[in-house]
């Protein structure tokens, strides 16, 4: 997908520092291209990254994956998650550590680990056994240009602010005329950067857009079923927690879901609600 921006903000994106995908990052992907990939030389290549396996033991062993027991080492994980989702943590953590430590995100982090599992359990929900990596991506990197952002931009801490308060699609106008570029479209560009599926990175940068991702025809499959996903994820949490802020546009979004699933738009919020339920028992 090639992000769709104007040429001034092509421009500012060119100066926007991404952060490379690492090294463990490279090799995991490499071993996971092999017709059988070897799940001991997975777990090794993360081991030999002190922190990012240990920031992938924090997130395996948070609140947001209710273990039992205590996970000790990046076998295990890579045991009980699978080495797709264990590598989608391992991309995270790998993200998390490149930027600053400073911004004092932990509350951001736990909150897409959160979504990722939501968006799990809304694709079980719906049938797609097939996108649930992919679901799973698109929970916790949608809004990964937010790091991103406060990484670049030294003031960017107030535009989060607002956003905290009014939601993060109410900032991407207030973005543009501040920096040029928004944090969809720099989430998208990380995206792609490090080689995340095409309809993760098309879905983080229309994920504001109706128009655009569900109500043209032209939309792709894939694309659609992660709209779709994301919407229905962050709804569910927002009405499951009372708290959290999320979009505030689901009411043009609800709509469009509605049709796109073949629902009634009551029936779809039966199902957010069988979901908040689900969440709040977690």
């Amino acid at each position: 997908m090639a992000i769709a921006t104007g040429v001034s903000e092509s421009k500012v994106l060119e100066n926007v520092v991404i952060p490379p995908r690492p090294e463990v990052l490279l090799q995991v992907s490499e071993e996971l291209k092999q017709n059988e990939p070897d799940i001991r030389k997975i777990g090794d290549a993360i081991a030999k990254d002190v922190s990012i396996s240990a920031g992938v033991l924090q997130v395996v062993n948070s609140a947001a994956y209710k273990r039992e027991k205590t996970i000790e080492s990046i076998h295990q994980a890579v045991m009980l998650l699978g080495m797709n989702r264990v590598y989608a943590v391992v991309r995270a953590v790998a993200l998390r550590n490149m930027v600053a430590d400073s911004y004092h995100l932990e509350a951001f982090w736990d909150t897409a680990s959160n979504v990722a599992n939501a968006c799990v359990m809304v694709a079980e929900g719906l049938g797609m056994g097939d996108e649930l990596d992919n679901a799973y991506l698109m929970g916790l990197f949608h809004m990964a240009g937010v790091p991103v952002m406060m990484h670049n931009f030294a003031d960017y801490g107030r535009v989060k602010a607002t956003a905290d308060c009014s939601g993060w699609d109410a900032v991407v106008e207030e973005e543009m005329a501040s920096y040029g570029t928004s944090h969809i479209a720099i989430g998208a560009r990380l995206a792609e950067k490090w080689h995340l599926p095409e309809a993760v990175a098309e879905a983080i940068y229309l994920q504001y857009s109706p128009e655009q991702s569900l109500i043209d025809a032209d939309a792709s499959e894939g694309l659609v079923k992660m709209i779709v996903v994301l919407k229905i994820a962050r709804q569910a949490i927002m009405v499951a927690s009372e708290a959290l802020v999320t979009e505030n546009d689901w009411h043009h979004f609800a709509e469009h879901v509605a049709e796109r699933l073949g629902w009634s738009e009551s029936e779809l919020e039966q199902f957010v609600e069988t979901l908040a339920n689900n969440l709040r028992e977690e």
